[in-house]
């Protein structure tokens, strides 16, 4: 079976999920001599910065011409890039152990209360293998994905086994029709209730898919245009002048040069703090905090963004005159008949009627209760969605339908806008494009926001939408893109 590249790749890209910078002089360094300490020091040097530059850089410095050659230094980065809000900033606390070929660290994360173990390898000088996961636990083996199964059921249950995830879901669709849904576990370790089909998970930054599309929407309405920049929408605002020009379509490549919110940043959440009792002042309270200062990054380079999708959020209100909560639901939910979509985590009163997140906070697995994580209302539009895997598919679907031709929840002219990266990118508006060898185009995004993985992949060239989630965070990470990769397969 081919699993294609990612899935190869995904032990390691479970730490690899933000910037990586190297000077390129370094790439006159005699690849030989290098050991790994020498390549983990800058690469966690580097993971800090969120360059796309740099870390192209890294790529073509620390990798072998093979592996270049089986995926570019730029597709790496941009995959890489893509994951930026998984953990935040990666600090070495400890050295466990370096030698020619192998280095191993305790690391401590700026988004994830606990400690990491970052174990790197290194061959002929180069970057061979990387692996993070939470200290003191065993990785995440991925030999059960290649063995044949009977169902999906048979699958995803021995996922179960091989893994700590206590809830997995999964939903395929080919050429419009349903034709595989599953959900295994448990929805939460401490309460032990089965989860069914209805339940609901957590789908972090999918969520920007979404709110593209709500996007999308207010243009087909004419009240709102691809081209608007921040100084035509906001002339009551004191925009600063690199802000001026920046158009809606860069706001949704994560090219406006926002500031990237992927982890705390005190000096915005003091300025939004008083407003959060309402959601739609907090929204307009903080684009005001973030257009009025200079940009964080050069606006028309790529760095990703959640604040630029908050600003998204602010935006369809102000042209709508109605909530980001309602425009989700009169979009996206309403037409598509969701099962059970809404905002925030899927069990907002406690009572585990629905799946809850889960983290290893160094103690062991734990659930995590509604009110930890949360993602503010100012960025709620970048990755605070949950919906069945019934719901996901089937909106994966919508998209799929719409750059087929077939008007769905939007006409296929805005459909293909949305899907259409900037030349020399492969992140267009909430959707990551590009090829994958034996399955054509493919349009993707993947999400979480600490204690749920959610992962949507549409193949419009094979007719088929792909689904999978997990009720688990760092962990469910390579569970849930092995599962992708073996779906869409069609095995």
């Amino acid at each position: 079976m081919n699993r294609g590249r990612l899935c190869r790749f995904a032990p390691f890209l479970l730490a690899l999920v933000v910037s990586l910078v190297v000077p390129r002089a370094v790439a006159a360094t005699d690849a030989e001599g290098r050991r790994a300490p020498e390549i983990a020091r800058a690469m966690f040097e580097a993971m800090n910065t969120g360059d796309l530059d740099a870390l192209i850089s890294f790529n073509e410095v620390f990798r072998s011409p093979e592996q270049l050659a089986e995926q570019a230094a730029e597709e790496r980065a941009r995959s890489l890039l893509n994951a930026v809000d998984q953990l935040g900033e990666l600090t070495i606390d400890e050295v466990v152990s370096e030698s020619l070929d192998r280095a191993v660290y305790l690391v401590s994360s700026s988004k994830i209360p606990m400690k990491l173990e970052c174990t790197i390898e290194a061959e002929g000088g180069y970057l061979a293998r990387m692996r993070l996961q939470p200290a003191g636990r065993k990785a995440v083996e991925t030999d059960w994905l290649d063995e044949p199964a009977d169902s999906l059921r048979d699958l995803l249950e021995r996922g179960l086994e091989e893994t700590e995830a206590p809830a997995i879901a999964a939903a395929v669709m080919q050429d419009g029709e349903l034709v595989a849904i599953e959900v295994v576990g448990i929805r939460t370790l401490s309460g032990g209730e089965p989860v069914e089909q209805d339940d609901a998970f957590h789908i972090g930054s999918i969520t920007k898919s979404m709110t593209s599309t709500v996007i999308g929407k207010l243009v087909e309405e004419e009240k709102l245009g691809f081209d608007d920049t921040l100084a035509d929408l906001f002339p009551d605002l004191d925009v600063t002048d690199d802000f001026r020009g920046v158009t809606v379509t860069d706001l949704l490549r994560h090219r406006a040069g926002v500031r990237a919110m992927t982890s705390p940043e005190p000096e915005i959440e003091r300025t939004v703090e008083p407003y959060l009792g309402d959601a739609q002042v907090a929204r307009a309270e903080f684009t005001k905090a973030v257009l009025t200062a200079p940009p964080t990054f050069e606006p028309g380079t790529m760095n990703y963004s959640n604040g630029g999708y908050g600003i998204l959020s602010h935006i369809a209100e102000r042209v709508s005159g109605e909530s980001w909560d309602a425009l989700m639901e009169r979009v996206i939910f309403g037409p598509l008949k969701f099962e059970r979509g809404g905002i925030g985590w899927p069990d907002p009163d406690g009572s585990v009627s629905q799946p809850r997140g889960h983290l290893d906070q160094g103690g062991g697995l734990m659930s995590i209760p509604y009110g930890i994580y949360e993602l503010k209302a100012h960025i709620e539009a970048s990755g605070d969605a949950h919906c069945t895997i019934r719901d996901l598919v089937m909106y994966g679907d919508a998209h799929r339908r719409a750059l087929a031709g077939e008007p769905t929840i939007l006409s296929p002219d805005t459909a293909r806008v949305l899907h259409t990266p900037p030349m020399g990118g492969n992140y267009a508006c909430g959707w990551t494009v590009g090829e994958v060898e034996g399955l054509g185009r493919v349009h993707e995004h993947n999400g979480s926001a600490g204690t749920f993985f959610a992962q949507l992949r549409i193949m419009p060239d094979r007719g088929r939408v792909v689904a999978v989630a997990t009720n688990i965070g760092l962990e469910g990470r390579v569970v849930v893109e092995g599962l992708i990769e073996r779906l869409a397969s069609g095995d």
